[in-house]
């Protein structure tokens, strides 16, 4: 019977490791999403359109409704960026129009219900506007790539610039540019388009909260990661082993790893010092589309936003699986394994005992 039990949870075990990742394709003419997040509480992706400054809901199933569709900024502004913030059930939006931007803050219960509207002092470019990322204690944090600073708002709404360093603005961009024409055709096309004027995308976007207490922010253009203090906006600059260029969105999971995505890359960097050094551990190449954001659902599964897929008209929100995580789960199989094979040998051993000690009885 505990061979049959062990075998049983071995051939379980497998079943769960072969399991394919997750995809859910939309069709969606007309409406092509950049941002996303897991709202853990209604168990559903959200997801948002800068052009139509709507915010919908996705379910696993790929079903597509409305959850917030503000009357005072549709038509007027545009959406960059959202997070969910799990801890006070509610959902700051970044918004940017053509004088300033703002954050904005729903009651998720509620869903239309808005709860404050914060105005950032400084100007984005719709093209090239900031993020939002959500601390546990429900704090939101919002990067200015043309300011170079992060602002951080609290629950209330009210707003504290929280860091602006010369770090974000690199001394390195002019002497990058070259290398970035020769190795990254997308981010050479963009110098081109603004004619010289890098100023416009020389500064940071990409913002994540890790719960150890610190934002990990990255470069538009140089790929340079920084770690930022949440209390006092210390910045300090991460030694990378390979810098990530064009970065478009951060993820940190819950042990600690950070997941960036670029244009069709999915990076997995680590690091064991509290990011004074990381390297990269994985890189995984997503094909048919463009990726655009990264989320994380129950802190762990990762997943990405990729819009012009092969299929005119669709998107897909994809679940990432890195090797270094199948390789874990097939560890374990063996341990478990290991440890079914001691437990019936150890049963053969005392019912064998057991049978000795009743044929001595007899005798």
């Amino acid at each position: 019977m505990a061979l049959f039990l062990s075998l049983l949870l071995f051939s379980s075990l497998n079943v769960v490791n072969a399991r394919p990742p997750h995809s859910i394709a939309v069709k969606s003419p007309g409406f092509s999403p950049e941002s996303l997040s897991w709202d853990d509480s209604g168990q559903h992706f959200v997801i948002a359109s800068p052009i139509h400054a709507t915010v919908l809901t996705l379910s696993d199933a790929g079903i597509l409704q409305s959850l917030i569709s503000d009357p005072d900024f549709a038509g007027k502004s545009s959406l960059s960026s959202l997070a969910v913030d799990a801890k006070n059930q509610r959902l700051v939006a970044l918004f940017v129009n053509s004088s300033s931007p703002f954050l904005a803050s729903y009651d998720l219960k509620s869903r239309n219900q808005r709860l404050f509207v914060a105005p950032l002092a400084g100007k984005l470019t719709e093209k090239f506007s900031g993020q939002v990322a959500v601390d546990s204690l429900g704090n939101a944090y919002v990067t200015n790539p043309t300011g170079h600073l992060i602002w951080k708002i609290n629950p209330n709404g009210e707003v504290n610039l929280l860091s602006q360093s010369y770090l974000f603005s690199s001394p390195k961009i002019s002497e990058k540019k070259e290398e970035i024409a020769e190795n990254s055709k997308e981010i050479a096309r963009k110098i081109e388009e603004i004619d010289g004027k890098s100023e416009a995308i020389d500064g940071i976007y990409a913002i994540a909260y890790s719960r150890k207490g610190y934002l990990l922010v990255a470069h538009m253009i140089t790929g340079d990661i920084f770690r930022v203090d949440c209390d006092d906006g210390t910045v300090n600059r991460v030694l990378l082993s390979k810098n990530l260029d064009g970065i478009k969105g951060f993820a940190v999971r819950r042990d600690g790893a950070l997941v960036a995505v670029t244009k069709t890359f999915v990076w997995l960097l680590m690091s064991n010092d509290n990011w004074a050094e990381a390297v990269v551990k994985e890189r995984v190449e997503v094909k048919g589309g463009e990726i655009t954001a990264v989320t994380l659902r129950g802190n762990e599964r990762v997943y990405v936003l990729k819009v012009g897929v092969e299929r005119e008209g669709f998107f897909e929100v994809d679940e990432m699986v890195f090797e270094e995580e199948r390789e874990g789960e097939n560890i374990w199989v063996f341990v478990l394994l290991g440890l079914a094979l001691i437990y019936v040998f150890y049963w053969r051993f005392q019912m064998g005992q057991l049978m000795q000690n009743m044929n001595k009885k007899k005798n």
